[in-house]
């Protein structure tokens, strides 16, 4: 995956799209507000509850940005006007979390009443050079 950039301090986005294979094997987009079926009797979907953007900032440390409210805060989803499955960062908070410039792996964790513990949307996480202008 191409390596996004953060911009500390600015009012820039950085905007995603979940999605995962369906019952046939298709790439499709995921719902994060409802569940629905796929068109071949099977439910894909959720109704996320909580977002977490992990950081890893080297082998033992990372930092956690998390949001609870699809509306608000630094990452909100399932907003009118969204794609299905479209989730946009506000990273302003970055800054608040004491991150810096330079190059982190980012790992997104989804929440629902039925998974508890999180699911691990991107296993293999993917790159963010976070930047000062």
């Amino acid at each position: 995956m191409a390596e996004e950039i953060v911009f500390l301090g600015r009012d820039n986005t950085n905007d995603f799209q979940f999605k995962a294979e369906n019952s046939q094997g298709t790439l499709v987009a995921w719902p994060l507000d409802e569940i629905v079926d796929d068109g071949y009797g099977e439910n894909i979907g959720m109704n996320a509850t909580e977002m977490r953007a992990i950081f890893n900032v080297g082998l033992d440390s990372e930092v956690t940005i998390t949001s609870t409210d699809s509306d608000a805060g630094a990452i909100t989803w399932a907003k009118a006007g969204y794609d299905v499955g479209e989730i946009r960062f506000d990273f302003t908070a970055v800054q608040e979390a004491n991150l810096v410039s330079g190059l982190y792996e980012l790992t997104m964790v989804v929440y629902d009443a039925d998974n508890t513990d999180g699911i691990i949307w991107n296993k293999e996480g993917f790159p963010i050079r976070v930047k000062s202008v």
